[in-house]
């Protein structure tokens, strides 16, 4: 975050904007090789009841990088499900 925040600082100015994801639990090869009980609790934790896919965070990076996303900066998006990290 402080990171984002300060390549804001310097980089604004040229029209250039930082911004950055934080993804929660996500369903990868790395995560899906976790035992099933350690999935179920991590499942748990999130108010959806469910990890994230990889094309949910590849949509919010397609978001940032649009021309949707223009008057944005300095921000850090948590796509989480709602848990909280």
């Amino acid at each position: 975050m402080g990171l984002t925040k300060a390549a804001t600082e310097e980089l604004a100015k040229d029209g250039i904007r930082a911004n950055a994801i934080q993804p929660g639990f996500i369903a990868t090869d790395m995560t899906r090789a976790m035992p099933e009980h350690i999935w179920e609790a991590k499942s748990a934790e999130i108010p959806m009841r469910r990890a994230g896919e990889p094309a949910e965070i590849a949509k919010v990076a397609l978001f940032l990088a649009s021309d949707l996303s223009s008057y944005m900066t300095g921000t850090v998006l948590e796509v989480t499900g709602g848990r909280l990290m």
